[in-house]
């Protein structure tokens, strides 16, 4: 009878073993569509981007037969442009230049161009500090100024009847005017 335990435990074992190959198989084949929509992916941007070079080649070329043609239906030597003009088709050139060689750089992400929160933040508060400080200044004047015109006309209202009661009648003042 010692033989029954073994085949028990070689059965355990066996039947252990199935589950175990059996997820194997189904994390491969997880692995393996993964895999394959990654290449569905990457074969869709490869696409993507052949044919936007193939466009891009084909305007360039477009553009090269254009100035062919001109340049061989002219009898003069240079490009058929003014003189007026020949600066700015020189930077246009340069600039297209510079464009078409940084155009394979647009998807790299460029860590100096990120933009500080907090530095961003902290200039926005000390602005409306500022505006809220010269509101302030401002209103405070605007209090000196409307008090020093309260003040004028208390004196002038002040100084009015004294004078007045002071002076002859027939005399005339110099604060009647007022």
């Amino acid at each position: 009878m010692p033989i029954d335990p073994l085949i028990s435990n070689i059965l355990k074992w066996e039947e252990k073993r199935r589950r175990e190959l059996l997820k194997q198989k189904e994390n491969q084949a997880k692995d393996i569509a993964k895999l394959k929509e990654d290449l569905f992916n990457l074969t869709a941007d490869a696409t993507k981007s052949h044919e936007n070079i193939e466009k891009n080649l084909t305007s360039i070329m477009s553009h090269k037969h254009n100035i062919h043609k001109t340049l061989d239906s002219s009898n003069e030597i240079g490009l058929p442009i003014t003189n007026t003009y020949h600066g700015e088709f020189l930077n246009f050139v340069s600039n297209t230049i510079s464009f078409v060689n940084e155009v394979s750089e647009t998807d790299k992400h460029n860590p100096d161009s990120t933009i500080d929160d907090s530095k961003l933040s902290s200039s926005v508060k000390m602005c409306n500090e500022n505006i809220m400080k010269r509101i302030h200044e401002d209103n405070n004047v605007v209090d000196e100024m409307e008090t020093i015109m309260n003040n004028m006309n208390e004196v002038g209202e002040f100084y009015t009847p004294i004078v007045e009661e002071e002076l002859p009648s027939s005399e005339s003042s110099f604060f009647d005017g007022i």
